[in-house]
């Protein structure tokens, strides 16, 4: 009914309803059973059972019973989840404990050590590492990841390039679009 792109030798299909996952012979590696089913990423693979996330191994052998209501895939050990489909995020680890606390509305990412979180009832991002902690003073309208060292984050005022230290590398005048 329905297939994904090849990712490392595996992709997610759909037969029957149910999502599982083929080799690049077409050979099921994990027979369809899953709500939904996402690519691997760090060995782990997002699936919905009966509107709760979890994580797989390859073997199709849950690694993180599905107990989420939200999801992303794992990047620097940590995946972004929530208990509830609207309640704080915060990222667990490949255990599937929460290594930050959910205390986010909007959590993303992480991205050389570092993710911008929109802490709840607060408007702006701000970073944290892996640790949980504030990584940096300095608060942002929008923030994308870090790419070779640098971040592209705006203000109300400016745009801005910043190191890992929330250093301005670049900042010019922040212009909407006519």
């Amino acid at each position: 009914e329905d297939a994904r792109e090849l990712r490392d030798g595996i992709a997610t299909v759909k037969v029957n309803g149910k999502w599982g996952y083929i080799n690049p012979r077409a050979s099921f590696t994990i027979e369809p059973r899953f709500d939904a089913a996402m690519p691997f990423s760090e060995g782990l693979a997002r699936v919905l059972v009966d509107k709760r996330w979890g994580f797989i191994e390859r073997s199709g052998d849950f690694s993180i019973t599905p107990r989420f209501g939200r999801v992303i895939d794992f990047r620097m050990g940590l995946a972004s989840a929530s208990l509830e489909q609207r309640s704080p995020d915060g990222y667990i680890n490949e255990s599937g404990d929460f290594a930050i606390e959910p205390a986010y509305q909007y959590s993303g990412y992480f991205s050389e050590g570092l993710v911008a979180v929109t802490p709840v009832g607060q408007r702006f991002k701000h970073f944290i590492n892996l640790r949980g902690e504030r990584a940096f003073a300095g608060e942002y309208l929008t923030a994308d990841s870090f790419q070779n060292g640098l971040c592209l984050v705006s203000t109300l005022k400016n745009i801005a390039y910043i190191d890992h230290q929330g250093h301005t590398v670049w900042e010019g005048p922040y212009i909407e679009g006519r």
